[in-house]
């Protein structure tokens, strides 16, 4: 018996040996920092970020490790970012991304940014589209009555239908996504917390 013990545990020291080695010589892969996009998309601005209000990552990189305004302080003057909502999370997904929408008609997207990030990944109140209305008339300021004429405006239903076509035409696969000037999508599982 003391053999076979002894045999397997030379046997065993060798695997572990060999698994050791092949570890050691294996070389890691590294993550491309980017793909292009085929075809590019066109006239897109210098930089487009697709998110979600229920999106945890989306929250850090907006509201506590400051990638956007990161971005923002490195483009070269005249370029801009654009952030777009993806309507597909959530079971709000289609009211948030046409309150965003209102947002980007009144430019008022910094403001209701952070006050439904707040209410949806902070304090867990989001939970019905009367919520969305109430946190973004609380952020914004205006009227129920100027709320619900504006978010069936036009323009609303215009910037919507924009988000959904360019969700289709960047090919998004995930959110946060963060695409250069339409032409390529950068991998966010290239960079470590720590590059940021």
């Amino acid at each position: 018996m003391t053999m076979n013990y002894a045999r397997n545990l030379y046997s065993l020291k060798g695997i572990l040996c060999s698994s050791l080695l092949l570890f050691c010589c294996a070389r890691p892969a590294v993550a491309q920092e980017w793909e292009s996009i085929t075809p590019p998309v066109a006239d897109a601005p210098a930089v487009v970020e697709f998110f979600s209000f229920y999106c945890p990552p989306c929250y850090a990189f907006s509201q506590t490790m400051g990638v956007d305004q990161a971005i923002r302080h490195v483009l070269p003057q005249g370029d801009r970012m654009v952030k777009y909502h993806v309507s597909l999370l959530g079971p709000l997904g289609h009211e948030l991304t046409r309150a965003w929408a209102l947002a980007m008609v009144m430019k008022e997207t910094d403001v209701v940014e952070k006050a439904f990030f707040t209410a949806g990944m902070v304090e867990k109140r989001l939970h019905s589209p009367d919520d969305v209305r109430r946190v973004f008339m609380s952020a914004t300021g205006i009227s129920r009555a100027e709320y619900d004429r504006s978010i069936k405006s036009p323009a609303v239903n215009d910037m919507v239908a924009l988000q959904e076509r360019l969700f289709k035409e960047y090919g998004v696969r995930g959110t946060p996504s963060v695409y250069v000037r339409g032409r390529y999508h950068i991998n966010n599982a290239a960079f470590s917390a720590f590059s940021v």
